[in-house]
């Protein structure tokens, strides 16, 4: 999560969307930074 600068509650609803895939989560945390 730090490394996007996302909040822990911003990662577990990624994670609840999209799976526990490493590479689909950080696509997803990029999207949420811009």
């Amino acid at each position: 999560a730090k490394q996007h600068r996302i909040t822990q509650d911003e990662v577990r609803e990624l994670i609840s969307e999209h799976g526990n895939d490493r590479k689909t989560l950080a696509r997803q945390a990029r999207k949420l930074r811009g």
